[in-house]
């Protein structure tokens, strides 16, 4: 409202103006007082500091309008002729600058002071710096968004994670049961164990995915480095993904791997298996997104190091999401209708891995024209360990152990039947316990067990503990560890306890028997 001084009953002119100088000059906020035209005639303490005046004389007949930035001197020339008017203006937003130019927001109120009379005098004006309260409001309102973004990042995550694990559960189900109660041709059987089979290693990946997902929010991911021939790593990779591409009748894609010339002796010291997982995902991707063209992949070297590559000619990432898509829950399309379905973590875990590799990744694409995605290798060399030398029990096909004797130790009557089933064609003698201890009594009464497959999670006694003893009682004799654990240090416990080796869950014939038999042909 606006300000009378003489007016205010019961005091003296004199005695007023005392209490506003005091007021004045004690507020902590600032405040000048000015002519009606705008002129600055005084201010406060705070004022000076704020607006960085120095000496008075310099600012003789200083228009308060040069204090405002340029785009807010017609709004505020406004406000003032609507002080004038109404009286009084209230807390309204201004950018303000200081003699140095530098600029801030504020806070401006303006009340008018009138003569006897009733004409405007003075004009006060208060300045609130709100600067940092803007930023913290900022941040408020950014941290809001991002939980909200977070929040339908998760649902969107859960929601695709549950279609995937029950589209995959229905498949293995119901082709599960066609195989029991419909008597079909050995062709449609065929069809459907390979159903059950591919639906089984797409149900598998996810599962990894989220525990790797929760390895790595926990910065428990281990990274072990050793001889890798990334040539041979290579051809692999092209020889799994060729088959993937030609069975998918909708899509024709060409998978072409570009070698350097001169690679084929390169042996890099890094994690195999992450190198392998890595080059997966962007495969995966790529072959998922292109529907006609080609998908390339291969390496170059160069003094810094090794740059590797997957191209693709496929639908392309528009600009908008090339830099939020290696973040975790993250997808092109959250629409639940989308027929490019995933959980959004693929990438996520990429990046996680090759910076674990002392590497970086980036992302070009056009929409509509593809992507390509290289991720960069420190060039460590390592010395060839005989890796291509070592026997590739993968490709034996006779296990004849007829006249050898198998301990399993397994708590689950499935996982136990399973494995039997697995082993029962190779002749050996299959011997059973469900726990640690009727295992070491086992080995103590059957001296002429040659292996032990030792379960690790079991409710009396572990595998860890039934293993020392088992070693205790027979040192020489193999343990292979089976476990469905998946968390770090596992594999060095597994060690510790005296395991030869381990096979992770879920197990596949092939392998097992090829660990079983790199031991029994020692």
């Amino acid at each position: 409202m606006p300000v009378n001084m003489s007016d205010s009953p019961g005091k003296n002119p004199n005695q007023c103006n005392e209490e506003f100088r005091i007021l004045f000059e004690n507020s902590p906020d600032a405040i000048a007082l000015t002519t009606p035209e705008g002129i600055i005639i005084d201010k406060n303490r705070v004022a000076y500091e704020l607006f960085n005046f120095t000496d008075d004389s310099k600012y003789n007949d200083f228009p308060a309008i040069r204090l405002v930035s340029e785009k807010d001197r017609k709004r505020a020339r406004g406000l003032v002729r609507s002080a004038i008017q109404k009286g009084y203006v209230k807390n309204k937003t201004l950018k303000l600058v200081k003699l140095d130019n530098t600029g801030f927001m504020a806070e401006v109120s303006v009340s008018v002071i009138k003569n006897k009379n009733s004409e405007p005098d003075r004009l006060i004006i208060i300045i609130k710096d709100i600067t940092e309260r803007l930023l913290y409001e900022k941040m408020l309102e950014e941290t809001r968004d991002r939980a909200i973004e977070s929040d339908n990042l998760k649902s969107a995550f859960l929601a695709n994670m549950s279609h995937d694990i029950r589209t995959s559960m229905n498949a293995i189900i119901g082709f599960s049961k066609l195989l029991t109660t419909h008597h079909e041709s050995d062709t449609d059987n065929k069809e459907y164990i390979e159903i059950i089979q591919s639906t089984g290693n797409t149900l598998l990946t996810l599962i990894d995915d989220i525990i790797d997902f929760a390895k790595i929010e926990a910065a428990e991911v281990r990274i072990v480095k050793s001889a890798c021939n990334v040539h041979k790593v290579m051809k692999e990779l092209h020889t799994s993904f060729e088959k993937e591409c030609s069975g998918n009748p909708e899509n024709d894609i060409d998978l072409i791997l570009n070698l350097p010339h001169t690679s084929g002796d390169l042996v890099l010291l890094t994690d195999q298996d992450r190198l392998k997982q890595i080059f997966s995902n962007l495969l995966s991707n790529a072959i998922k997104f292109t529907e006609k063209g080609k998908v390339e992949f291969g390496y170059n070297i160069d003094l810094s190091g090794l740059e590797f590559y997957v191209l693709d000619t496929g639908i392309g990432i528009p600009e908008d999401k090339q830099n939020i898509i290696f973040e975790r829950f993250r997808q092109l399309d959250f629409n639940y209708n989308t027929k490019y379905k995933g959980t959004g973590l693929g990438l996520s875990i990429t990046k996680n891995l090759v910076k674990l590799l002392d590497g970086d990744i980036t992302v070009e694409s056009k929409k509509g024209e593809g992507s390509v995605f290289r991720f960069s290798l420190p060039l460590r060399r390592a010395e060839d360990q005989d890796r291509e030398t070592k026997p590739n029990f993968a490709e034996m096909s006779n296990y004849n152990w007829i006249n050898k004797v198998i301990l399993i130790v397994e708590d689950n009557e499935l996982n136990l039947k399973l494995l039997q089933k697995m082993i029962e064609p190779t002749g050996a003698r299959v011997l059973f316990a469900k726990d640690g201890k009727p295992a070491i009594e086992t080995c103590i009464a059957n001296p002429d067990i040659d292996i032990v497959l030792m379960d690790i999670q079991m409710p009396e006694m572990d595998g860890y503990e039934a293993t020392r003893a088992i070693k205790d009682i027979r040192p020489e004799m193999p343990v292979i560890a089976q476990t469905a654990y998946a968390m770090a240090h596992e594999k060095e416990n597994i060690i510790e306890a005296g395991c030869n080796d381990y096979l992770s869950k879920p197990i596949r014939q092939k392998e097992l028997l090829d660990v079983l038999n790199k031991y029994l042909k020692l």
